[in-house]
């Protein structure tokens, strides 16, 4: 096997696991729900060393009341900014948590296994 397929093969690996990554999925700890949440402002909190700003979000449980709870720590969400929030359904105001939805890991591995597959697939051989 060329050094050619390997490289090909590789960038093949590196899209589908991509892919993978993107269809997954985000983490709900059991017994908890999810629902999606957006930020509607910022708050000042004040710490030892000085003042600094975390996100207020707002989100809505399944069959309930809007609920407005402010990040612990700082963050760098925007207002209009979506998230999804896992959260008891039976306390939803004070057990929540923010679930990870980043997506741009799935795409970097995604592009550069499309990059390694293309130098691949018009490498010559020797």
């Amino acid at each position: 096997m060329s050094l050619k397929w390997i490289i090909v093969s590789i960038g093949t690996i590196l899209v589908v696991a991509g892919f993978a990554l993107l269809c997954k999925p985000p983490y709900c700890p059991p017994g908890m729900k999810q629902a999606e949440a957006t930020v509607v402002g910022s708050a000042q909190v004040r710490q030892t060393f000085g003042w600094y700003s975390v996100a207020v979000i707002e989100f809505t449980p399944e069959g309930g009341e809007k609920v407005t709870v402010q990040l612990g720590e700082p963050s760098s969400y925007r207002v209009g900014s979506k998230l999804i929030v896992n959260y008891d359904p039976y306390d939803p105001a004070r057990d929540w948590s923010i679930s990870d939805t980043s997506d741009g890991s799935a795409y970097l591995v995604m592009a550069l296994g499309i990059v390694m597959g293309a130098i691949g697939a018009f490498a010559k051989a020797p």
